[in-house]
C-alpha cells in the first residue's frame, strides 16, 4: 500500500507491506510536502506531487528506494493529482498553467518521448483524471460554475466528453473497477461524504450506494 503522512512534521510517502507488515517511508530527497503518489504499473517506481507553496505544486518520479528522482511537470502553477496510464508511458494531471491560475484543465503528458497533450479546454474546473485499466478512456470531475461537481467520460486523446452522473450533489475522485465496469465516487449527500457505485452498462444517473453515513 502507498500512502502519505505528516506523522514527523511534513507529508511524506511511505509503503506498508501487507505481508510482512513492514512500514518503509520512501527516502525522497525534497525537503518540503509531498502527496497524491501513485505506483508505476511496473512497480518499481512512483509518481507523486511535491508542494512548493499554496500556488505551487510540481510532479516528481522517483524509485522506490528513493534513487533516480526526475522531475515530470515543473513550473510555477499548480500541477496536481498525477496518474500513470496503464502502459506506464503517460501521465495524466490537472493544472491551471494555460488559465492565468484560474481554472483547472487536464493534461496528458508522455515521458517517453516528453510530449504533452490539453485534454479538456472548458470555462469550468476539470480535476481529479483517472484512466481506465485498459487505457482507453479517462473518468474525472468537472465543476460548472454555480453548480456542484459532476463525473465525467472521455476518451484518452480527449474526445467524445459524456457527463455520467447529474444529481447535482457534489461528486468526485472517480476510480476504475479492475474490468473498467463500474466506477466508485465519492458524493456529498444529506450532509455527509458517502462512497456510491456506478455500474456504467447502467441508464445514465443510476449509482448505488456502498457505504457512508447519512
Amino acid at each position: 500500500i502507498l500512502f502519505e503522512s505528516d506523522r514527523n512534521g511534513r507529508s511524506e510517502i511511505y509503503t506498508y507491506n501487507l505481508s510482512t507488515r513492514v512500514m518503509s517511508k520512501i527516502p525522497i530527497p525534497l525537503k518540503g510536502n509531498k502527496s497524491f503518489a501513485q505506483f508505476a504499473p511496473n512497480g518499481t517506481e512512483l509518481v507523486f506531487n511535491y508542494k512548493i507553496n499554496d500556488n505551487n505544486f510540481n510532479i516528481y518520479r522517483i524509485s522506490l528506494k528513493g534513487k533516480r528522482l526526475k522531475s515530470v511537470i515543473k513550473n510555477g502553477h499548480k500541477n496536481l493529482y498525477p496518474h500513470y496510464s496503464p502502459r506506464g508511458d503517460d501521465i495524466v494531471y490537472f493544472s491551471r498553467k494555460h488559465t492565468k491560475d484560474k481554472v483547472d484543465e487536464i493534461y496528458a503528458y508522455n515521458i517517453i518521448i516528453k510530449e504533452e497533450a490539453r485534454l479538456t479546454n472548458s470555462p469550468q474546473h476539470n480535476f481529479s483524471p483517472n484512466w481506465s485499466h485498459n487505457g482507453r478512456r479517462i473518468a474525472y470531475v468537472s465543476s460548472m460554475e454555480a453548480s456542484k461537481p459532476e463525473i465525467f467520460l472521455m476518451n484518452k486523446d480527449g474526445k467524445s466528453k459524456q457527463q455520467i452522473t447529474y444529481n447535482n450533489q457534489g461528486n468526485i475522485l472517480p476510480s476504475w473497477s479492475p474490468k473498467d465496469i463500474n466506477l466508485l465516487i465519492t458524493v456529498f449527500r444529506n450532509g455527509s461524504y458517502q462512497i456510491c457505485r456506478i455500474l456504467l452498462k447502467e441508464p445514465l444517473g443510476t449509482s448505488r450506494k456502498l457505504f457512508g453515513e447519512d
